[in-house]
């Protein structure tokens, strides 16, 4: 079955063009550590997009997810949470907008606090940058079976002119290819949902942050 199910992403990846590639993706152990370098290669890849060994594929079970497909290495930044982002608006009163999906509105504690709008695959900021971040389904952090194999986090660029924050997922542990990529909402209700029906139903994300 494992190996079925390898053939079959092998086989979307194919058809994609996506290149299998041996990338070491970007490391950071300590957010508050990042040199100009990498704080700047962060910043290209959320405003672009240009993530390495993931792609956006359609399970039966989960609806739309990501995948990895090339080997992950604990802590290794896999991809940004990326939207239009949003300032001074309570989340509750937000998400009634119209346009606005709740499932797809991550809301940072901060500081600053603020909402990220993940509602539309294109970025609005970013025009024909499509948003992948978006597409990694829940997972309960308590399972057994280890499947959560990312987790987010609020990053400042400090040394960039002007700063600016991004929340990324990294890697929790070592992730081998062709995984599903898949993180804790931080949500008791997302956590009941998902434990019980297909991850491709509506709920609100509210995250948990490091």
């Amino acid at each position: 079955m494992v190996e079925q199910v390898t053939s079959l992403l092998k086989e979307c990846v194919r058809r994609r063009q996506v290149p299998l590639c041996n990338s070491t993706g970007i490391r950071y152990k300590q957010f508050d550590e990042f040199d100009g370098d990498q704080q700047v290669e962060l910043k290209h890849r959320c405003e672009t997009q240009s993530w390495v060994g993931i792609c956006d594929v359609t399970f039966e079970k989960f609806g739309r997810g990501l995948i990895s497909i090339q080997r992950i290495k604990k802590d290794d930044v896999v991809v940004d949470y990326h939207g239009k982002v949003i300032e001074c608006v309570p989340y509750e009163q937000y998400s009634l907008h119209p346009g606005v999906l709740p499932e797809y509105c991550m809301e940072i504690p901060g500081p600053p606090k603020r909402i990220i709008d993940a509602s539309s695959e294109v970025c609005g900021d970013h025009p024909g940058n499509r948003c992948l971040g978006r597409f990694a389904n829940h997972c309960n952090a308590n399972q057994r079976n280890n499947a959560q194999n990312m987790k987010s986090a609020d990053v400042l660029l400090d040394k960039l002119e002007p700063p600016v924050r991004v929340v990324v997922l990294k890697a929790r542990r070592n992730i081998e290819p062709f995984e599903q990529l898949r993180f804790d909402y931080g949500d008791d209700k997302a956590r009941k949902l998902f434990s019980e029906k297909p991850a491709d139903k509506s709920t609100e994300r509210q995250h948990s942050f490091e």
